[in-house]
């Protein structure tokens, strides 16, 4: 999902997976090495094994664990090994196992590779017909003629609070339109299921 995100431009300037000093720096100072604001790392993180048998200039191939055909691919310009625990405590204020993301960190090996990713198909999603790519977004508010707009990042269904926030917003600051952003990969036990997300949304 990194992957494709970077390749789209979701995660614009990046063109590839972070190299270990461009992660020390969004960890330590929440900013790229070109001083751009940026909250989490994008790092590509592999077993010991998968490491040991990879060099420097080769390009992988990546795949999703129970589908055969690739996705993506990657020219590896560093390999490096990162403290997992320092990580976590950095990205989530904690090492403790309980928590989902150091968790997921701590199911693979220290081991992380970059490099720039070149799409070579997108995922597999039902929910494709609902996803825009960044250029997709700026070409339809330029048609629409949108120039200031709210943006709503939401992991549930809305209710009367979410409402009452985005009138707010855009009454507040003049804007033309509502950009909703909802999250549906994968989350947290308990949390909403994308399709009743995007239902109740529409």
């Amino acid at each position: 999902m990194d992957a494709e995100q970077i390749a789209i431009g979701t995660f614009s300037p990046l063109t590839g997976f972070m190299n270990k000093e461009e992660i020390e720096s969004v960890l330590d100072h929440y900013k790229l090495n070109n001083g751009i604001i940026w909250p989490l790392p994008i790092f590509c993180q592999i077993s010991e094994k998968i490491f040991s048998e990879l060099e420097k200039e080769e390009t992988v191939i990546l795949k999703l664990n129970n589908l055969d055909k690739p996705f993506a691919r990657m020219n590896i310009e560093d390999m490096f090994n990162l403290n997992l625990s320092e990580m976590s405590k950095k990205m989530f204020g904690t090492d403790d196992n309980e928590h989902p993301g150091v968790a997921r960190l701590y199911e693979k090996d220290n081991c992380f590779i970059s490099g720039k990713v070149e799409l070579i198909q997108r995922l597999p999603s039902k929910y494709k017909y609902y996803e825009i790519t960044p250029s997709e977004a700026r070409e339809i508010f330029e048609n629409k003629g949108w120039s200031r707009i709210v943006g709503f990042h939401t992991r549930n269904i809305p209710h009367r609070v979410h409402e009452f926030i985005q009138l707010s917003a855009l009454k507040e600051y003049s804007c033309d339109g509502l950009f909703i952003h909802p999250v549906v990969g994968p989350k947290k036990s308990g949390d909403y299921l994308p399709e009743i997300i995007i239902e109740s949304y529409q």
